[in-house]
C-alpha cells in the first residue's frame, strides 16, 4: 500500500444525531482533483481510551504525509443542550473543541506528521481556535487553494501565498486572505464513500424505513446579514449555484446505490427566489419517473417565502420542508434582525406545510403499506426564535397573537422556542451583544455547568429584558417551554393524563355516583376511536368499582385506552350537568360548548384570566368560595378540569410578556 497524502479525522460528530461528515466527501473529491489520496476516520464510535492504539495503527498502515482534522461545529448551537431545567444543569456532553484538542494531543504522541485544522466550526473562530488547539496549520473556508498548493504546505515553502492558510511564523500564527470557490463541477461521491456510509450507519439504518439523509451540495454563499448567522462569514457573500446537471448526476449515482433520501446543502435553497429550487424539483420529479422504487425524499434549508402553489410542486418532487428557525412573527423584530422575509410570508409557509402534511397523513392512513413520511415529521413541528438578540416584549406578544389569529397552534404537534443566541465574534464584534451591559447576559458552559464567558466553550446570549423580568436562565427556559407547549402547538393536550386527573380530584365512590346519574343519557358524538367509545359506553352503562379503579390507576399496557375513556366520560359528565359547568363559566365570564370546552383558544382564555387574577391559587380560592356555597362538587371538578385541560398558568411576571397591557383611560380635561 502506497503512502497516503492526508489522513482526515473527525471528533466533532454529535452523539445524539450521528451524521457521516459531508466534509469527508467534499475534501476527498477536491483532493482527487489534484491527484492526492485521502483516508478518513470518524471517531464517534471509538472510545477515548482506544484513540491512541487505533491512531498509531492507522498511521503505521497509511503513513500519511499530513493529518487533517475536521471541526464541523463548536457545539450544538442549542442552549437547552447545555442547560435544561427539566433534565438537570447539563442535558448532555458535547464539547467538540475540547475533544479535538485531546485528539491533537494524542496525535502528537503517536506521530510527527503536520496537523491541519479545517471545517465550518474552525473557520467561525479560526484566530481563537488555532492557538488553543495547537495545530500546525489551519484552512479557513474552502480548501481548494490548500490542495492546489499541498506540496508547498508539506514542504513549508511559500506559505504566505497559499489561499486561506493559517500557519505559525516566529511564534505567532499568520492568516492568509481567504479563497472563495464554487461548488464542485464534478460528482463527489464514489463507491468507496458509499461503502463508508454503509459502514457508518449500518445496513439496517441506511436502508431502513427511516433512513438518514445523504448530503449533496446545491449552492453556497449568502449576501444577507441576519443577526444570528455565520454563513456569510464562513461561506462568503457571493452566491454560487452548483450546475443542476451535476447535481442530477450525483443523485443518479446515489440512486444506483439505492439511496433515496437527500439533504441539499445550501445557505438557503431559495435565497434569490424560487427559480433554482423549482428547476431542481422538476429534475427530481423526472428522476423519480426514471428510477422506480420508493419515492425520493429531500430537504434543505429554505427561507419561509414559498406560496402554496410552489410548495405543491416541491411536494410532488419529494420536498419535505426543513426545521428552519423562524425568528418571530413580529415584523419590527424581523426588520431589526435583518432577515429577508416578513411575518406574512412565514405564516403562509407554515399553513401550507401543515396542510400538505395533513393531506399526506390522511393518504397514508388509507394505504395498507403507508409509513409516515419525512414531510409529516418535519411539518408537525416548528420553531420560533423568540429569544433572539433583538426581541422584546412586543416580539413575543405579537408573535403569539399571530399564531392565535391564524389558527397555527391547531396545526402543529409541537413547537420549540429558542431562548438564546449562540454568540460569535466576527471581526472583533459579538454577533448579538452590542454593548458591555448586554454582554453581561452572555453565559458559557463547560462540563460542570455555567462558567465565565469564554468563546472556546458553548456561549449564549439571553436577552436582557428576559433576564430582568424572569431573573435567571432557568426561568427563561421554563417560560418558553410553557409558551411552546401551550400557545404554539398541541403539545400540552397530547400529554394530558386524565387517569391521574381523576385520581387527584375525585374518588371512586363519587365518580360512580356521578356516572350512575348520567347513565340514562347516551354518550353522543366525541372525537375518539370506536373502541374507546365502546369502552366508555360500557363503563357508563355499568359503572362498577373495579372498572373505575382501573380507569384511575390503569396497568401500563392499558393506559392509552383508559386515558381516552376518562377524557370521554369527563366530557359526558359536563354535558349532562350543564348547570354545574355554567356556574363556573358564568363566574369566569367565558363561554363553553355543551361539553364544557371553552370557545376561546388557550391564549385568549388565559388572557381573560390574567386580567382578573395574579395566580391560579387566587383563581381557585375566589371561584371555589362561590361554588362551595351551592355545594356543587361537580362544578369544582369542572373548574379543576378547565385549568388542567388548558394548561392554565398564571404568574404576574408573565403578564406583559404574553398579553397587551390594558389601555389606560384618557385623563379628564377640566
Amino acid at each position: 500500500m502506497g503512502q497516503t497524502d492526508l489522513l482526515l479525522l473527525n471528533a466533532s460528530n454529535l452523539p445524539q444525531l450521528p451524521i457521516y461528515p459531508y466534509a469527508f466527501v467534499q475534501v476527498s473529491a477536491i483532493a482527487r482533483r489534484f491527484g492526492l489520496s485521502v483516508r478518513r476516520l470518524d471517531l464517534l464510535q471509538v472510545r477515548r481510551e482506544f484513540w491512541r492504539p487505533m491512531l498509531r495503527e492507522l498511521i503505521q498502515r497509511h503513513r500519511p504525509r499530513m493529518v487533517g482534522i475536521h471541526l464541523r461545529q463548536q457545539d450544538t448551537v442549542l442552549h437547552f443542550d447545555y442547560h435544561n431545567p427539566q433534565m438537570g444543569v447539563m442535558a448532555g456532553r458535547y464539547f467538540p473543541v475540547q475533544d479535538t484538542r485531546a485528539l491533537i494531543e494524542v496525535l502528537r504522541e503517536v506521530g510527527d506528521m503536520p496537523i491541519t485544522m479545517g471545517g465550518f466550526g474552525f473557520t467561525s473562530h479560526a484566530h481563537l481556535l488555532l492557538d488553543y488547539l495547537g495545530a500546525d496549520f489551519g484552512v479557513q473556508g474552502d480548501p481548494d487553494g490548500f490542495f492546489a498548493r499541498f506540496e508547498d504546505v508539506v514542504a513549508r515553502r511559500d506559505l504566505e501565498s497559499v489561499p486561506g492558510l493559517a500557519y505559525r511564523r516566529d511564534g505567532t500564527y499568520q492568516f492568509n486572505p481567504r479563497g472563495f470557490y464554487p461548488p464542485a463541477a464534478e460528482r463527489e461521491y464514489t463507491d468507496e464513500i458509499v461503502d463508508e456510509l454503509i459502514s457508518f450507519y449500518g445496513h439496517a439504518q441506511l436502508y431502513g424505513s427511516n433512513p438518514p439523509t445523504v448530503a449533496v451540495e446545491a449552492m453556497r454563499g449568502c449576501p444577507f446579514s441576519c443577526g444570528f448567522c455565520l454563513e456569510p462569514h464562513v461561506k462568503g457573500r457571493r452566491i454560487a449555484y452548483r450546475d443542476i446537471e451535476t447535481i442530477v448526476s450525483e443523485l443518479e449515482f446515489l440512486l444506483s446505490r439505492n439511496l433515496r433520501r437527500f439533504w441539499f446543502v445550501a445557505s438557503e435553497l431559495n435565497i434569490q427566489g424560487s427559480e433554482f429550487i423549482l428547476k431542481l424539483a422538476e429534475r427530481v420529479i423526472r428522476l423519480n419517473e426514471t428510477h422506480p422504487g420508493s419515492p425520493i425524499e429531500w430537504s434543505g434549508f429554505t427561507l419561509p417565502r414559498f406560496n402554496e402553489s410552489d410548495l405543491r410542486l416541491l411536494q410532488r418532487a419529494g420536498y419535505a420542508g426543513a426545521l428552519n428557525d423562524i425568528l418571530s412573527l413580529d415584523d419590527e423584530n424581523l426588520h431589526r434582525m435583518r432577515v429577508p422575509y416578513r411575518s406574512g410570508q412565514a405564516i403562509t409557509y407554515l399553513k401550507a406545510m401543515a396542510k400538505m402534511a395533513e393531506e399526506e397523513s390522511q393518504a397514508q392512513a388509507t394505504s395498507p403499506h403507508g409509513v409516515e413520511g419525512l414531510r409529516q415529521r418535519l411539518a408537525g413541528y416548528f420553531t420560533l426564535f423568540l429569544g433572539n438578540s433583538h426581541a422584546d416584549e412586543r416580539t413575543i406578544r405579537r408573535s403569539l397573537q399571530q399564531v392565535d389569529e391564524h389558527g397555527l397552534r391547531e396545526k402543529y404537534r409541537g413547537a420549540f422556542v429558542m431562548a438564546a443566541t449562540r454568540v460569535y465574534d466576527i471581526e472583533g464584534k459579538y454577533i448579538c451583544a452590542t454593548s458591555e451591559e448586554e454582554a453581561k447576559s452572555i453565559i458559557s458552559y463547560d462540563e460542570r455547568g455555567e462558567r465565565p464567558f469564554n468563546l472556546l466553550w458553548p456561549s449564549f446570549y439571553y436577552p436582557r429584558f428576559l433576564m430582568q423580568r424572569l431573573g435567571s436562565t432557568a426561568e427563561i427556559l421554563k417560560f418558553f417551554s410553557f409558551v411552546g407547549d401551550t400557545f404554539l402547538s398541541l403539545a400540552h393536550r397530547m400529554r394530558k393524563d386524565w387517569n391521574w386527573f381523576l385520581s387527584r380530584n375525585t374518588s371512586v365512590e363519587q365518580l360512580r355516583e356521578w356516572l350512575a346519574g348520567a347513565s340514562s343519557v347516551p354518550l353522543g358524538a366525541h372525537e375518539a376511536p370506536p373502541h374507546v367509545l365502546e369502552k366508555a359506553a360500557h363503563v357508563l352503562g355499568e359503572p362498577r368499582t373495579p372498572a373505575l379503579v382501573s380507569m384511575m390507576a390503569p396497568e401500563p399496557e392499558q393506559k392509552p385506552l383508559w386515558n381516552e375513556v376518562a377524557r370521554v366520560l369527563l366530557e359526558h359528565l359536563f354535558r349532562v350537568h350543564g348547570k354545574s359547568v355554567a356556574a363556573v363559566t358564568t363566574h369566569l365570564g367565558i363561554q363553553a360548548d355543551e361539553r364544557g370546552i371553552p370557545r376561546l383558544s388557550e391564549y385568549r382564555l388565559m388572557e381573560r384570566l390574567y386580567q382578573r387574577y395574579d395566580s391560579v391559587e387566587q383563581l381557585i380560592e375566589e371561584a371555589g368560595s362561590c361554588l362551595d356555597v351551592t355545594g356543587d362538587s361537580l362544578a369544582m371538578l369542572y373548574l379543576q378540569w378547565l385549568l388542567y385541560a388548558n394548561n392554565v398558568t398564571i404568574r404576574p411576571e408573565y403578564r406583559e410578556l404574553l398579553f397587551e397591557p390594558p389601555v389606560e383611560p384618557a385623563s379628564a380635561v377640566g
